[in-house]
């Protein structure tokens, strides 16, 4: 039987058919016999010699056709024996999937529980890397005078400015009065830097979550952070283009794009996984 089949075959099969409607062909044919047995020998059975002959040519008649329906019982009983070993071999087959998915989760599990601290160190170490200031801008600078003209990111405490990448949007004024002066070129190295560190780590998120989806590891161990890692991304994109700066000026923006994209299709993929616990 082909895999697909149920695996008993229909009751309604020919071999089954013959056998059912086997004893409305053989038991006529027998009484049609005995029939005209007696009714050639009215008195009875005939004498030795007429009952033995009739005999075996009953028995002439009957055998083969005893002979056939043991010889279809037996291809029946063949048929049920191969129905069991496909049957058993479905439950090996099922039985060894099984085992392949579970060594499949052990050894994500595994992996997760032997790099989660990494995983853990690099998105707190790019949360850091976004919060932390790459350029400080004191009092006495031709920016800082220009910012507090403006009234922009300036510290209340003594008036010095904090560059981050999670402010450049708001203090994005302060930016381009820097990239209009002789201290443009400082920015611009410093942001670099900064945008450098913060795509590494990013990376090694990126990296790390990519090998847990394809491992099958639990979504509700790192999907969510994934995911609010991925729109902390989105956020820095936006923060840099507000800052209206040429990509080739800033190249390591075409790397954090291909993250951002990596990550939308890693993220889908999770999802779409189901969870083996």
């Amino acid at each position: 039987m082909s895999e697909g089949k149920p695996l008993v075959e229909d009751e309604n099969s020919t071999l089954d058919k013959i056998i059912h409607y086997f004893p409305y062909f053989a038991v006529p044919i027998a009484i049609l016999m005995l029939a005209a047995y007696f009714f050639n020998f009215h008195s009875g059975f005939g004498d030795q010699g007429d009952f033995g002959a009739f005999g075996d040519f009953f028995g002439g008649i009957l055998n083969p056709m005893l002979s056939f329906l043991t010889i279809l019982l037996l291809l029946r009983q063949l048929r049920y024996q191969r129905s069991e070993l496909n049957s058993t071999a479905a439950e090996l087959r099922a039985t060894a999937e099984i085992h392949k998915e579970t060594m499949k989760h052990n050894q994500a599990v595994d992996i997760y529980e032997k790099t989660y601290k990494e995983f853990d160190s690099a998105v707190a170490n790019y949360h850091d890397s976004l919060s932390n200031s790459f350029l400080t801008i004191s009092k006495d600078g031709d920016a800082y005078r220009e910012a507090l003209r403006l009234g922009d990111g300036v510290s209340k405490s003594d008036g010095t400015i904090y560059l981050t990448l999670e402010t450049l949007e708001q203090k994005a004024d302060v930016i381009r009065d820097i990239l209009f002066s002789p201290k443009d070129q400082v920015l611009l190295d410093n942001l670099n830097i900064a945008l450098n560190s913060t795509v590494r780590y990013a990376t090694e998120i990126y990296f790390f979550a990519e090998e847990y989806q394809k491992l099958g590891v639990n979504n509700l161990l790192y999907l969510g952070r994934l995911e609010r890692f991925h729109e902390s991304l989105q956020n820095v994109e936006r923060q840099i283009e507000s800052l209206e700066i040429e990509d080739t000026v800033l190249p390591i923006t075409s790397v954090l794009n291909a993250i951002i994209h990596h990550c939308e299709q890693t993220i889908m993929l999770a999802n779409d996984t189901p969870n083996l616990d």
